[in-house]
């Protein structure tokens, strides 16, 4: 399932879809006599593409998923919060790369901003944090709880 989700995934991405229409559309017109399906085909294709290319016009769509819940800017916004999990996103698990480079820019920034500002904020020792290895992707991350050590035991006095 893994694999399927890795290689069937990204094909149904909005840009994705955008060049699918269009290479659909161009065999359209070049293998049939319908030159119309063919060039609708194009034509949507295009406009999907070349629309959800632009910044402006991702950020609108992506709006209401990154603002639904407020940021964490002070310790007292965490207050109560057993666990911080930061999932990985864009990682490679190749031995052979750098560990800069086994994960994308993006994650990089935010596991580095996730680590110095709320782990400083908090106070959070280095050996308080448990390093997750196992998962393949962040569904599995979600779902994978073992890594969570058990909470301290309570003396009885």
């Amino acid at each position: 399932m893994f694999l399927f989700k890795k290689i069937v995934g990204p094909l149904f991405f909005p840009v994705s879809i955008g060049l699918e229409a269009m290479l659909l559309g161009l065999f359209i017109l070049r293998f049939t006599r319908s030159t119309r399906a063919g060039k609708g085909l194009v034509t949507v294709g295009t406009a999907i593409f070349d629309l959800l290319s632009y910044s402006q016009v991702s950020s609108i769509l992506l709006g209401p998923l990154e603002y639904r819940h407020p940021a964490v800017v002070s310790d007292q916004t965490v207050e109560g919060v057993k666990w911080i999990v930061v999932l990985g996103g864009g990682q490679k698990s190749s031995q052979r790369l750098a560990v800069t480079d086994r994960i994308d820019l993006g994650t990089l920034g935010r596991v580095l901003e996730v680590m110095a500002d709320v782990a400083g904020i908090l106070g959070i020792e280095k050996a308080d944090m448990v390093l997750e290895t196992v998962s393949k992707d962040t569904e599995g991350e979600g779902r994978n709880r073992e890594w969570i050590p058990s909470p301290p035991r309570q003396t009885p006095w």
